[in-house]
């Protein structure tokens, strides 16, 4: 597998665009942990038909792109320590998502469409400001 590094004169978006662009449908796993990432591209839910974890903690996104509920295989999604406030309405069409960790975000509600999840068995949004 490449290798693909972030240089100084690249911002981190641009350089996933790019990288969505060249590795597209290849993954299984993604890891972008740590990474200062501050949005996810709006396609980005398209790009990855066979993802099944997607771990994207501990960046500084705020929002998740809606095409996030075209992820149809994500099994675990780890969003933990960013500054999202609220989740996409779509991530209740993850139908095979099992483990969702949203916990140290900005949450104040949880989409309804949560419920739907019939796979879900870990649902972590502790430390959060939902009341």
């Amino acid at each position: 597998m490449a290798k693909s590094f972030v240089s100084k004169e690249d911002s981190i978006t641009k350089w996933l665009e790019n990288f969505l662009i060249e590795y597209d449908d290849k993954f299984v796993n993604l890891y972008i942990q740590d990474l200062k990432i501050e949005e996810l591209p709006l396609y980005f839910g398209d790009c990855f038909p066979k993802l099944r974890e997607l771990v994207v903690e501990n960046n500084r996104l705020v929002t998740l792109p809606e095409t996030i509920g075209n992820l149809f295989s994500l099994e675990r999604l780890y969003l933990s320590r960013n500054y999202i406030s609220v989740l996409p309405e779509s991530i209740g069409d993850l139908s095979a998502l099992q483990q969702l960790f949203c916990e140290k975000n900005k949450l104040t509600t949880i989409p309804e469409t949560i419920s739907g999840l019939s796979s879900l068995y870990i649902l972590n949004c502790s430390n959060n400001n939902i009341v």
